[in-house]
Protein backbone atom coordinates (compact mmCIF):
# COMPACT_ATOMS: atom_id res chain seq x y z
CA UNK A 1 0.00 0.00 0.00
CA UNK A 2 3.15 2.68 0.84
CA UNK A 3 4.52 1.86 -2.83
CA UNK A 4 1.20 2.41 -4.60
CA UNK A 5 0.68 5.46 -2.51
CA UNK A 6 4.20 6.42 -3.33
CA UNK A 7 3.42 5.77 -7.38
CA UNK A 8 0.51 7.27 -7.24
CA UNK A 9 2.39 11.15 -5.73
CA UNK A 10 4.78 11.06 -8.04
CA UNK A 11 2.40 11.01 -11.53
CA UNK A 12 -0.10 12.89 -9.45
CA UNK A 13 0.27 16.89 -10.55
CA UNK A 14 -0.28 19.58 -7.53
CA UNK A 15 0.53 23.04 -7.62
CA UNK A 16 3.13 25.03 -6.70
CA UNK A 17 3.48 26.29 -3.54
CA UNK A 18 5.87 28.58 -1.36
CA UNK A 19 5.17 26.51 1.61
CA UNK A 20 6.22 23.30 -0.18
CA UNK A 21 10.28 23.10 -0.89
CA UNK A 22 10.73 21.50 -4.29
CA UNK A 23 13.76 19.58 -5.27
CA UNK A 24 16.32 20.30 -7.87
CA UNK A 25 17.57 17.23 -9.95
CA UNK A 26 20.39 17.50 -12.04
CA UNK A 27 20.47 16.01 -15.49
CA UNK A 28 22.42 12.78 -13.85
CA UNK A 29 20.08 12.30 -11.26
CA UNK A 30 17.16 11.88 -13.98
CA UNK A 31 17.49 8.12 -13.56
CA UNK A 32 17.16 7.99 -9.69
CA UNK A 33 13.83 6.50 -8.09
CA UNK A 34 13.05 6.79 -4.44
CA UNK A 35 11.29 2.87 -4.38
CA UNK A 36 12.63 0.68 -7.04
CA UNK A 37 9.72 -1.87 -6.38
CA UNK A 38 7.23 0.76 -6.68
CA UNK A 39 8.74 2.66 -9.80
CA UNK A 40 9.95 -1.09 -11.59
CA UNK A 41 6.62 -0.91 -14.12
CA UNK A 42 5.59 2.71 -14.27
CA UNK A 43 7.15 4.90 -16.82
CA UNK A 44 8.78 7.67 -16.45
CA UNK A 45 6.76 10.13 -18.40
CA UNK A 46 3.40 10.19 -19.71
CA UNK A 47 2.62 7.08 -22.86
CA UNK A 48 -0.55 8.35 -24.00
CA UNK A 49 -2.23 4.89 -23.45
CA UNK A 50 -4.42 3.50 -20.41
CA UNK A 51 -2.67 2.86 -17.35
CA UNK A 52 -3.31 -0.91 -17.50
CA UNK A 53 -1.53 -1.39 -21.31
CA UNK A 54 1.77 0.63 -20.09
CA UNK A 55 3.16 -2.50 -19.13
CA UNK A 56 2.95 -4.44 -22.20
CA UNK A 57 5.82 -5.75 -23.52
CA UNK A 58 6.73 -4.24 -26.65
CA UNK A 59 5.97 -0.50 -25.40
CA UNK A 60 8.40 -0.88 -22.49
CA UNK A 61 10.83 -2.34 -25.12
CA UNK A 62 10.17 1.39 -27.02
CA UNK A 63 10.58 3.25 -24.16
CA UNK A 64 13.80 1.48 -22.90
CA UNK A 65 15.37 2.03 -26.39
CA UNK A 66 14.60 5.87 -26.42
CA UNK A 67 18.25 7.28 -27.20
CA UNK A 68 19.72 4.38 -28.95
CA UNK A 69 20.13 2.75 -32.31
CA UNK A 70 18.33 -0.19 -31.22
CA UNK A 71 15.13 -0.42 -33.56
CA UNK A 72 11.64 -1.51 -31.67
CA UNK A 73 8.08 -1.56 -33.15
CA UNK A 74 4.88 -3.13 -32.22
CA UNK A 75 4.11 -5.92 -34.43
CA UNK A 76 0.82 -5.42 -36.22
CA UNK A 77 -1.11 -8.11 -38.54
CA UNK A 78 0.22 -8.33 -41.74
CA UNK A 79 -2.37 -6.74 -44.46
CA UNK A 80 -3.85 -8.47 -46.60
CA UNK A 81 -3.84 -8.01 -50.81
CA UNK A 82 -6.62 -8.51 -52.49
CA UNK A 83 -6.36 -10.11 -56.26
CA UNK A 84 -9.95 -8.55 -57.49
CA UNK A 85 -9.22 -6.08 -60.36
CA UNK A 86 -11.56 -3.52 -59.10
CA UNK A 87 -10.51 -1.41 -61.88
CA UNK A 88 -11.99 -4.10 -64.26
CA UNK A 89 -14.92 -4.76 -62.99
CA UNK A 90 -15.67 -0.93 -61.92
CA UNK A 91 -14.44 1.49 -64.77
CA UNK A 92 -14.37 4.83 -63.91
CA UNK A 93 -16.90 6.53 -66.66
CA UNK A 94 -17.34 9.63 -63.95
CA UNK A 95 -16.40 13.09 -65.98
CA UNK A 96 -15.51 16.18 -63.61
CA UNK A 97 -18.14 19.04 -65.10
CA UNK A 98 -16.66 22.04 -65.83
CA UNK A 99 -18.58 24.01 -63.20
CA UNK A 100 -19.90 22.67 -59.74
CA UNK A 101 -23.06 20.38 -59.30
CA UNK A 102 -25.82 22.05 -57.88
CA UNK A 103 -28.95 20.81 -56.87
CA UNK A 104 -31.32 22.43 -54.62
CA UNK A 105 -34.49 19.73 -54.64
CA UNK A 106 -34.97 17.83 -50.90
CA UNK A 107 -34.92 14.09 -50.17
CA UNK A 108 -39.01 13.92 -49.32
CA UNK A 109 -38.91 15.65 -53.76
CA UNK A 110 -37.01 12.85 -55.04
CA UNK A 111 -38.32 10.10 -53.42
CA UNK A 112 -41.90 10.65 -55.13
CA UNK A 113 -45.10 10.00 -53.22
CA UNK A 114 -44.15 9.03 -49.17
CA UNK A 115 -47.20 6.90 -48.86
CA UNK A 116 -46.61 2.98 -49.01
CA UNK A 117 -49.40 0.67 -49.19
CA UNK A 118 -50.33 -1.55 -46.42
CA UNK A 119 -52.28 -4.71 -46.36
CA UNK A 120 -55.68 -3.31 -45.93
CA UNK A 121 -55.19 -0.94 -48.99
CA UNK A 122 -54.44 -3.30 -51.28
CA UNK A 123 -57.41 -5.62 -50.34
CA UNK A 124 -59.58 -2.54 -50.25
CA UNK A 125 -58.36 -1.20 -53.78
CA UNK A 126 -58.98 -5.01 -55.28
CA UNK A 127 -62.94 -4.65 -54.09
CA UNK A 128 -63.02 -1.22 -55.75
CA UNK A 129 -61.98 -2.03 -58.75
CA UNK A 130 -63.79 -5.18 -59.01
CA UNK A 131 -66.81 -3.44 -57.63
CA UNK A 132 -66.57 -0.32 -60.76
CA UNK A 133 -65.98 -3.52 -63.41
CA UNK A 134 -69.78 -4.79 -62.25
CA UNK A 135 -70.87 -1.49 -61.63
CA UNK A 136 -73.54 -0.14 -64.44
CA UNK A 137 -72.07 3.28 -64.67
CA UNK A 138 -68.66 1.28 -65.61
CA UNK A 139 -65.73 3.45 -65.49
CA UNK A 140 -63.21 4.28 -67.86
CA UNK A 141 -60.37 2.64 -66.37
CA UNK A 142 -59.32 1.18 -62.92
CA UNK A 143 -57.24 2.56 -60.24
CA UNK A 144 -53.66 1.65 -60.04
CA UNK A 145 -51.62 1.74 -56.58
CA UNK A 146 -49.40 4.19 -57.78
CA UNK A 147 -52.60 6.29 -57.89
CA UNK A 148 -53.86 5.37 -54.94
CA UNK A 149 -50.86 5.88 -52.96
CA UNK A 150 -50.62 9.34 -54.38
CA UNK A 151 -54.32 10.24 -53.33
CA UNK A 152 -53.94 8.90 -49.72
CA UNK A 153 -50.57 10.85 -49.70
CA UNK A 154 -52.57 13.78 -50.57
CA UNK A 155 -55.19 13.15 -47.77
CA UNK A 156 -52.44 12.94 -45.46
CA UNK A 157 -50.83 15.80 -46.05
CA UNK A 158 -53.39 18.20 -46.28
CA UNK A 159 -55.14 16.53 -42.91
CA UNK A 160 -51.55 17.33 -41.28
CA UNK A 161 -51.71 21.24 -43.03
CA UNK A 162 -55.17 21.69 -41.66
CA UNK A 163 -55.08 19.92 -38.41
CA UNK A 164 -51.34 19.28 -37.42
CA UNK A 165 -52.91 18.66 -33.21
CA UNK A 166 -56.01 16.96 -34.26
CA UNK A 167 -54.48 14.56 -32.19
CA UNK A 168 -54.39 16.45 -29.23
CA UNK A 169 -57.12 18.61 -29.70
CA UNK A 170 -59.63 15.28 -30.87
CA UNK A 171 -60.34 17.84 -34.17
CA UNK A 172 -62.96 15.53 -36.39
CA UNK A 173 -61.60 14.30 -39.74
CA UNK A 174 -61.33 16.71 -42.54
CA UNK A 175 -64.76 16.22 -44.85
CA UNK A 176 -64.45 15.37 -48.38
CA UNK A 177 -65.15 18.54 -49.92
CA UNK A 178 -62.16 20.71 -48.20
CA UNK A 179 -59.93 17.62 -48.96
CA UNK A 180 -61.76 18.24 -52.99
CA UNK A 181 -61.10 21.98 -53.17
CA UNK A 182 -57.53 21.35 -52.15
CA UNK A 183 -57.03 19.30 -55.24
CA UNK A 184 -53.41 20.05 -57.17
CA UNK A 185 -52.13 19.07 -60.20
CA UNK A 186 -50.58 15.42 -58.32
CA UNK A 187 -54.24 14.40 -58.84
CA UNK A 188 -54.51 13.37 -62.30
CA UNK A 189 -58.09 12.65 -63.70
CA UNK A 190 -58.55 9.10 -63.20
CA UNK A 191 -57.21 9.41 -59.74
CA UNK A 192 -60.26 12.06 -59.11
CA UNK A 193 -63.05 9.49 -60.34
CA UNK A 194 -62.13 6.95 -57.40
CA UNK A 195 -61.19 10.06 -54.98
CA UNK A 196 -64.39 9.59 -53.04
CA UNK A 197 -64.57 6.11 -52.59
CA UNK A 198 -61.17 6.14 -51.90
CA UNK A 199 -61.42 9.08 -49.35
CA UNK A 200 -63.97 6.94 -47.41
CA UNK A 201 -61.87 4.24 -46.59
CA UNK A 202 -59.00 6.90 -45.52
CA UNK A 203 -61.32 8.03 -43.11
CA UNK A 204 -62.09 4.63 -41.74
CA UNK A 205 -58.89 4.37 -41.22
CA UNK A 206 -58.02 7.48 -39.59
CA UNK A 207 -61.20 7.12 -37.13
CA UNK A 208 -59.75 3.43 -36.14
CA UNK A 209 -56.33 4.71 -35.50
CA UNK A 210 -58.33 8.14 -33.50
CA UNK A 211 -57.60 10.52 -35.79
CA UNK A 212 -53.39 9.62 -35.78
CA UNK A 213 -51.73 10.20 -39.13
CA UNK A 214 -51.78 7.00 -41.09
CA UNK A 215 -47.43 7.36 -42.22
CA UNK A 216 -45.10 6.02 -39.43
CA UNK A 217 -43.40 9.38 -37.87
CA UNK A 218 -41.22 10.08 -34.97
CA UNK A 219 -43.06 9.59 -31.32
CA UNK A 220 -43.05 12.70 -29.06
CA UNK A 221 -43.70 12.86 -25.57
CA UNK A 222 -47.09 13.43 -24.94
CA UNK A 223 -47.91 12.23 -21.35
CA UNK A 224 -44.98 12.15 -19.22
CA UNK A 225 -45.92 9.35 -16.74
CA UNK A 226 -47.05 6.73 -19.25
CA UNK A 227 -43.57 8.27 -21.59
CA UNK A 228 -41.51 7.74 -18.78
CA UNK A 229 -40.42 4.26 -19.72
CA UNK A 230 -41.09 3.68 -23.55
CA UNK A 231 -37.84 3.55 -25.59
CA UNK A 232 -39.35 4.88 -28.43
CA UNK A 233 -40.56 8.56 -27.34
CA UNK A 234 -37.45 10.59 -29.12
CA UNK A 235 -37.08 14.25 -28.25
CA UNK A 236 -37.43 14.54 -24.55
CA UNK A 237 -38.58 17.20 -22.48
CA UNK A 238 -35.38 18.69 -20.31
CA UNK A 239 -35.51 18.92 -16.60
CA UNK A 240 -35.01 22.42 -15.81
CA UNK A 241 -32.55 22.55 -12.88
CA UNK A 242 -32.24 25.85 -11.17
CA UNK A 243 -29.23 27.84 -11.27
CA UNK A 244 -26.63 27.30 -8.40
CA UNK A 245 -25.81 29.85 -6.10
CA UNK A 246 -22.37 30.11 -5.81
CA UNK A 247 -19.92 33.16 -5.06
CA UNK A 248 -19.51 33.76 -8.42
CA UNK A 249 -23.34 34.34 -9.35
CA UNK A 250 -23.83 36.42 -6.91
CA UNK A 251 -20.81 38.66 -8.11
CA UNK A 252 -22.18 38.77 -11.65
CA UNK A 253 -26.07 39.78 -10.43
CA UNK A 254 -24.55 42.35 -8.58
CA UNK A 255 -23.00 43.54 -11.34
CA UNK A 256 -26.17 43.68 -13.42
CA UNK A 257 -27.95 45.34 -10.99
CA UNK A 258 -25.20 48.12 -10.92
CA UNK A 259 -24.96 48.47 -14.87
CA UNK A 260 -28.97 49.22 -14.46
CA UNK A 261 -28.93 51.66 -11.99
CA UNK A 262 -26.90 53.99 -13.84
CA UNK A 263 -28.79 53.38 -17.28
CA UNK A 264 -31.62 54.22 -15.29
CA UNK A 265 -30.15 56.91 -13.78
CA UNK A 266 -28.74 58.54 -17.35
CA UNK A 267 -32.02 57.99 -18.85
CA UNK A 268 -33.87 60.11 -15.93
CA UNK A 269 -31.40 62.71 -16.40
CA UNK A 270 -32.02 62.70 -19.69
CA UNK A 271 -35.92 63.06 -19.20
CA UNK A 272 -34.85 66.58 -16.75
CA UNK A 273 -32.61 68.11 -19.37
CA UNK A 274 -35.23 67.72 -21.65
CA UNK A 275 -38.15 68.53 -19.55
CA UNK A 276 -35.76 72.21 -18.79
CA UNK A 277 -35.31 72.72 -22.46
CA UNK A 278 -38.95 72.26 -23.42
CA UNK A 279 -39.25 75.07 -20.45
CA UNK A 280 -37.28 77.39 -21.92
CA UNK A 281 -38.80 77.58 -25.09
CA UNK A 282 -41.85 78.27 -23.63
CA UNK A 283 -40.61 80.67 -21.90
CA UNK A 284 -38.44 82.25 -25.05
CA UNK A 285 -41.92 82.00 -26.76
CA UNK A 286 -43.80 83.78 -23.90
CA UNK A 287 -41.15 87.09 -24.40
CA UNK A 288 -41.06 86.68 -28.06
CA UNK A 289 -45.00 87.41 -28.01
CA UNK A 290 -44.55 90.39 -25.17
CA UNK A 291 -41.83 91.93 -27.66
CA UNK A 292 -44.36 91.74 -30.33
CA UNK A 293 -47.53 93.05 -28.87
CA UNK A 294 -45.43 95.62 -27.23
CA UNK A 295 -43.82 97.23 -30.62
CA UNK A 296 -47.30 96.69 -32.38
CA UNK A 297 -48.41 99.04 -29.17
CA UNK A 298 -45.58 101.67 -29.62
CA UNK A 299 -46.41 102.51 -33.96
Amino acid sequence: MASQRLAGQRFRQRKLSVKHPLAILREHDDELTFDDEAQRNMPKFETGVEKAEEVEHHLQVIIGSRGTDKPAYIPTPPTNVSSVQYEKLYPAKYKHPHSYIRFSSTVEDCIGCPYSMSHEDRVFLTQLNESSKRSPNKRPSTCSEDQFEVVMGFFEETSSLKQPYATVDNAPVLPFAEMEASFDETIDDTARLFAKDIYEHWKERRLATENHPLMPSLKFERNVDTDDADPYVCFRRREVRQARKTRGRDAQIVEKLKRLRIELEHARQLMHLTKQREIARKEQLALDRQIFEQRAAVK
